[in-house]
């Protein structure tokens, strides 16, 4: 039997929260101050969540928290306080990104409930059964799934999936997006993504224009077609985007998945234009879930809000300030009788029970004794309440009199009653202290490199690297040309959509955690693709298995120096390379080209408004694509920087490079060499996010 899913809204102040909550919504997700993946929204403080919480659970929803960013070593205490006081205030789980977060809310308090962000780009059976293994209560899944593969992961695995049913779509993987950080210093990881994927660029093979426009900007995601489907496969949880909307459009939204969740039916008309005129790019998509990518899916011509923003009366009374659409049904029994008090006892759906007895007694009536309907007509005088009576029953033994006054008093504070026990807390936590336990190590820095053909990997070997990161197919070739002491390690795929699995020996290199459940064989390093920010998160991958972590690319020399002071396991960086800046699903290549999609064609280039050059790097095998930033990394002529921070690796990451290029590169570093012609990047050593 199909179990109804949970309808989850979006609200970035009280306003649009609210808005959600009367229109419909199971559930509704939210941020408190810069530790959510929206920080330009209004956003909560402490107060204003507790007053959310309460508000929610009076109507029966329950509120998620959006603690989903990476966040610095230096913020850890500010947000073992934000856990703290959301845990004191009753809310109903977590939405987290970062490892260390996550680490922390268990140590806080065990029993919170934990919700994995899709940032956490979880697309496959086995990331899903590593948080599972965790104790994580729910995935959020990435956005890029098919419906054929989120109900094979329903299907294989226990835990909640949630999928985003409607909204904007990122044109990057979830997570996995640097540009914004890159070129702007404005992380997605950290909430302030600019949003570069809206802007113009042109499509360039072999020098070649061959199209122009907004390519990287999708159409906004709708599933309403899809409601019943996704209920059958066994979704747990529909997600709306739109935390940066307005009250009118969250509202529009949910009362009309609403609508579809409770009575699956043939989507009409009219509901389809309520969705358009709240918001939409040139139409909507459902190409991932159809799994039908292409041009389709892109707002190539316009990414900015077409609609009319045209709202029904519905809507808007969903939005009014004082808004009481949204009832709570209750039982109500009384009884009274000559000599006793007025008992008024209140039984909500959740069997909450309260019992109430007025503070005078009744007395015995002269004139007109106490009715049954009249005792009723007061009752039920629940108008400016959250609750409406579903059903009513008294018992009135002899012929009582109680003044209207007195009934009308125990009625409220009976209603107080319940609202008190629909909003109490009982939760305890734990007293958790952050350490600084700053390890003294001097640590000699040696070098090694990722490739991605054999001619990146002669060079390195040529160099005496410490270790090789090279892709599967490369082990045979490469182990003919080793002869010397260098570790070769296999290079998991950026995104292992189609479940690959490498059976050999040698240690993987990892870009997702679903390689802790594939690989319990393997020796596990960590890629930069996990994005380890902080030393709690070094920990905890550390506890998971990993036994070399590379840290994430936002970092600066100062975080990467405590990291490591903190830190007891070998660490990496990457110190050159054109840095991995999105990664896509739907392959801007397929968008313009579909007869070169599968051919892994690596000659396109995306030039932006300011004719910096991006080139793609395509992998058809593996469904996906990766944008590489137009300036390398560079940091041979800062080795002296670098060695402060006591890191044991610095990973040269060799991409688009031949031979003659990879050799120099390698030698420049070992001979600590000031880059030659055409501009660079420090990336974020000297500024970070």
């Amino acid at each position: 039997m199909t179990v109804k899913p949970e309808l989850l809204s979006p609200a970035g102040n009280m306003h649009s929260f609210k808005a959600a909550v009367q229109a419909g919504a199971d559930a509704v997700y939210l941020g408190v101050g810069s530790f959510n993946a929206r920080q330009s929204a209004d956003n909560f403080n402490i107060n204003s969540l507790k007053e959310a919480i309460d508000y929610a659970h009076i109507r029966g929803v329950k509120i998620y928290l959006t603690t989903n960013t990476l966040v610095r070593d230096i913020e850890m205490n500010e947000m073992k306080h934000l856990i703290e006081q959301a845990c004191l205030s009753g809310v109903d789980a977590f939405i987290v990104q970062d490892m260390g977060v996550l680490s922390l809310i268990g140590q806080i308090c065990p029993t919170a409930k934990i919700h994995a962000s899709t940032q956490m780009s979880i697309h496959n059976l086995d990331g899903v059964k590593t948080l599972e293994s965790m104790g994580v209560s729910r995935v959020v899944l990435a956005r890029e799934l098919s419906k054929e593969q989120i109900s094979y992961i329903i299907q294989n695995s226990d835990i909640e999936t949630e999928v985003f049913v409607h909204g904007a779509l990122c044109m990057s993987c979830s997570g996995q997006c640097l540009m914004s950080s890159i070129i702007g210093s404005r992380s997605g990881n950290r909430g302030k993504c600019a949003q570069p994927c809206r802007m113009q660029y042109q499509l360039i093979n072999n020098g070649e224009t061959i199209n122009s426009g907004y390519l990287l900007s999708p159409k906004d995601n709708c599933l309403i077609d899809y409601v019943k489907e996704l209920a059958d496969i066994g979704v747990t949880s529909f997600k709306i985007e739109g935390r940066l909307k307005k009250a009118e459009y969250v509202a529009a939204i949910t009362k009309t998945y609403r609508k579809y969740i409770d009575f699956p039916q043939k989507v009409l008309e009219q509901d389809k234009t309520v969705l358009l005129n709240a918001f939409n790019r040139t139409g909507f998509t459902d190409g991932y879930f159809s799994n039908k990518t292409g041009k389709g899916m892109m707002a190539f011509k316009n990414p900015s809000n077409m609609a009319e923003n045209i709202y029904d009366d519905q809507t808007k009374a969903c939005c009014e300030e004082n808004a009481n659409l949204r009832k709570v049904k209750i039982n109500i029994k009384c009884t009274v009788g000559e000599g006793m008090p007025l008992s008024v006892t209140l039984t909500d759906a959740d069997l909450n029970i309260v019992t109430v007895q007025s503070q005078k007694l009744a007395e015995k009536a002269i004139n007109l004794p106490l009715s049954n309907d009249n005792l009723k007509k007061q009752m039920l005088k629940l108008g400016n309440t959250p609750f409406v009576a579903d059903n009513f029953d008294c018992v009135i033994d002899g012929t009582p009199s109680l003044s209207v006054s007195v009934i009308n008093e125990t009625r409220r504070l009976a209603i107080d009653e319940l609202i008190k026990k629909r909003t109490c807390v009982n939760v305890q936590i734990k007293n958790v202290q952050i350490k600084n336990t700053s390890i003294n190590k001097s640590e000699l820095l040696q070098f090694t490199a990722e490739v991605n053909n054999i001619e990146q990997a002669e060079a390195a070997l040529g160099h005496n690297v410490a270790k090789l990161y090279i892709p599967p197919e490369l082990e045979r070739d490469v182990l003919k040309l080793n002869n010397n002491e260098t570790q070769i390690v296999i290079k998991l795929p950026d995104a292992n959509y189609k479940m690959y699995k490498y059976n050999g020996k040698k240690p993987v290199l990892a870009s997702n955690i679903d390689a802790i459940t594939t690989y319990t064989d393997n020796v596990l390093y960590a890629n930069e693709r996990l994005n380890c920010f902080n030393s709690l998160s070094v920990a905890e991958y550390k506890k998971l298995g990993f036994e070399q972590i590379c840290l994430s690319t936002e970092l600066n020399l100062k975080q990467i120096e405590y990291i490591s002071r903190n830190s007891d396991i070998p660490l990496e960086i990457i110190g050159y390379g054109y840095l991995p800046v999105m990664m896509f699903k739907n392959c801007p290549v397929r968008c313009y080209n579909k007869r070169d999609c599968g051919k892994n064609i690596n000659t396109y280039i995306l030039k932006d408004r300011y004719s910096n050059e991006f080139k793609l790097m395509t992998h058809c095998d593996e469904c996906y694509s990766v944008l590489l930033n137009s300036k390398p990394l560079y940091m041979a002529d800062k080795l002296d920087d670098i060695k402060k921070v006591n890191i044991n690796y610095l990973k040269l990451l060799f991409t688009v490079e031949n031979f003659s290029e990879c050799d120099k590169i390698l030698y420049d570093y070992r001979n600590a060499h000031a880059y030659g012609n055409g501009e660079i990047t420090r990336g974020h050593f000297y500024r970070g996010v």
